[in-house]
């Protein structure tokens, strides 16, 4: 079985990319808020085999701090996975887009999806830890 760390909650696209990673049915997913919180969880043994996490996004472009964290880390990368992302917003049913003030995500999918909310001005977008929570 193999314990890997991500970032995020179940249903992030970190958890994704552990499941097309890893083979079926051997993977256990140790969910970790933050990245400074996954190298903490890699580093430990006894909690985890490895993690995964991103560095790079075709659009945002390199996720620094994710390098940063790395650098400083005595954790090496041992694979790569590619992800396809597509963001969906989320609301209650029924609820028009004008309705909506503010939208919640991750710095990273904020980033992302600004060029659609420029479209909408009005809305707020406040940074989260996870785009799953």
């Amino acid at each position: 079985m193999n314990r890997i760390a991500i970032q995020g909650g179940p249903g992030a696209f970190h958890e994704i990319a552990a499941r097309n990673y890893f083979p079926a049915g051997d993977l256990e997913i140790i969910p970790a808020l933050t990245f400074p919180d996954l190298i903490a969880t890699v580093k430990n043994p006894e909690q985890s085999e490895g993690g995964i996490m991103a560095i790079e996004n075709s659009i945002a472009g390199s996720i620094l701090g994710n390098y940063r964290l790395l650098n400083a880390s005595p954790l090496t990368i041992s694979g790569e996975v590619f992800l396809r992302i597509r963001h969906h917003l989320m609301a209650l049913p029924g609820t028009d887009i004008s309705d909506i003030k503010e939208v919640h995500s991750h710095p990273v999918a904020i980033a992302q999806c600004r060029r659609f909310f420029k479209q909408y001005p009005r809305v707020q977008l406040k940074e989260t830890a996870d785009t799953a929570l």
